[in-house]
C-alpha cells in the first residue's frame, strides 16, 4: 500500500485528526452566494513530506447533510465532476492524479442520462495526490494554492461553488505501524497529529 492511500485511510477512519486552517467561503466570498451557500461545503487542504523531494496533497470537503457531489472521475455527458486546480508554480508539479479516499455511490437517471454511470459522494472525502518537488526546493518554503470545483445538490437545490484553499507543510515520520504527525515550526495553515 502506498503513503497516499495510507495516509488517506486513516484520515478517514479518524485514526489521524487534521486541524486544518480552512480557507473556504468565510475568508473569501464568490458571485451569486450568500451566507447559506457558504456553509454547504467546507474545504480544507493538508500537505505532508513523504520523502525527500516528494509530499502528499490532501484536500478534504465535507458536505452538509441532504447534499452530495460528484467525483473527479465523473464521466461526460452528466453532472459536473468535481474539479481540482492548483495555481502553477515551479516549485512543484503534481506526479499524479488526484484520488478518493472511498469509492463513490453509484447511481442512474435514465430519464436523464440512459447509459451514464452518476457517481456521487455524500459526507465527507478525501482526495490526494503525490507532489514532486523541483531540485533543490525547501519544502518548508512552499505555499500550495488552489480552488475545489464542487456541483452540489440537494433535493430543491443546485449549485455551482468554488472552494479556495491555502496550504504548507506537515511533516510526517513513519514508524512501526502508523505515522507519527508532527506540525512544522512556522507553518500557520495546517497541522495534524494522531487523535488522542
Amino acid at each position: 500500500m502506498n503513503f497516499v492511500m495510507l495516509f488517506s485511510a486513516l484520515l478517514s477512519l479518524g485514526l489521524v485528526a487534521s486541524n486544518c486552517h480552512e480557507t473556504h467561503a468565510q475568508q473569501r466570498k464568490h458571485p451569486a452566494s450568500d451566507s447559506k451557500t457558504e456553509q454547504v461545503v467546507d474545504v480544507s487542504a493538508c500537505l505532508i513530506s513523504t520523502a525527500r523531494g516528494k509530499a502528499v496533497l490532501s484536500i478534504r470537503a465535507r458536505l452538509e447533510p441532504g447534499w452530495h457531489f460528484y467525483s473527479v472521475t465523473q464521466e461526460k455527458g452528466g453532472p459536473n465532476p468535481t474539479r481540482i486546480k492548483l495555481k502553477p508554480s515551479p516549485l512543484f508539479h503534481l506526479r499524479g492524479q488526484f484520488s478518493a479516499d472511498r469509492e463513490p455511490q453509484i447511481v442512474r437517471f435514465p430519464e436523464l442520462w440512459p447509459d451514464l454511470d452518476v457517481e456521487e459522494h455524500h459526507g465527507t472525502v478525501v482526495w490526494s495526490a503525490p507532489i514532486d518537488l523541483a531540485k533543490g526546493t525547501d519544502i518548508t518554503s512552499i505555499v500550495i494554492e488552489g480552488e475545489v470545483r464542487i456541483q452540489a445538490e440537494s433535493s430543491s437545490n443546485a449549485l455551482m461553488l468554488h472552494r479556495p484553499f491555502k496550504v504548507s507543510l506537515v511533516s510526517v515520520t513513519v514508524r512501526g505501524v502508523g505515522p507519527r504527525l508532527h506540525r512544522v515550526r512556522g507553518s500557520k495553515w495546517m497541522s495534524c497529529r494522531r487523535r488522542k
